[in-house]
């Protein structure tokens, strides 16, 4: 029986006092002991995938990792026109919608923005076709964004999205799953989560 590890790796910082989402922002890459010890935790030979957002690139660079896949379907959760703002702005644009949102985000969505379930099912799609397509390689480092690694965990773990909402996914934390890969559905173990330096 073939096992995939699929490596799930959050971006470094991002210094940003406001909601900024898919916003392509600058990573704060002066980290260097958590940079050691990354590499320390990661395979050398692996399949590295990022989001195409900067900051998961510059994050896959510093760990001498050159992606060999570039995917906006792993980006973070698109928040649409609040974006750009501070959460007090997006809550004064219309207080109703805000509030329904934060109540209940994964059905909720921002106006000209996604749900957490449009996340998850974005990402579902996405992963379901790398592992259709990834024959030879046992290990997959996705270097993506905290929305994206919630969505994985709540499919591996079948708990509800409301549920996923609330696992704690840090900067430069690693989480890995485990994919034992048999007919139909790959029977899976969690093997750690938000691993941090």
């Amino acid at each position: 029986m073939r096992q995939i590890r699929l490596w799930l790796l959050r971006h470094a910082p991002v210094h940003a006092s406001y909601i900024y989402g898919q916003q392509d922002l600058e990573a704060d890459l002066d980290q260097p002991d958590i940079f050691q010890w990354l590499e320390k935790q990661l395979p050398k030979d692996l399949n590295v995938i990022s989001s195409d957002l900067k900051r998961c690139i510059e994050t896959a660079k510093m760990l001498d990792r050159s992606p060999s896949i570039l995917s906006s379907a792993i980006r973070e959760q698109h928040f649409g026109s609040w974006q750009g703002l501070t959460y007090d702005e997006a809550r004064d644009q219309n207080p109703d919608l805000y509030d329904a949102f934060w109540e209940a985000p994964e059905a909720a969505a921002p106006p000209e923005g996604e749900s957490f379930q449009e996340l998850c099912d974005r990402v579902r799609g996405f992963l379901d076709a790398l592992l259709e397509a990834e024959e030879n390689q046992d290990d997959i480092l996705l270097v993506t964004h905290a929305g994206v690694i919630r969505a994985i965990l709540s499919q591996y773990l079948h708990i509800p999205l409301e549920r996923a909402l609330s696992l704690q996914v840090a900067p430069l934390s690693v989480s890995r799953v485990t994919l034992y890969m048999t007919e139909g559905e790959p029977s899976v173990q969690v093997d750690w989560i938000n691993r941090i330096a």
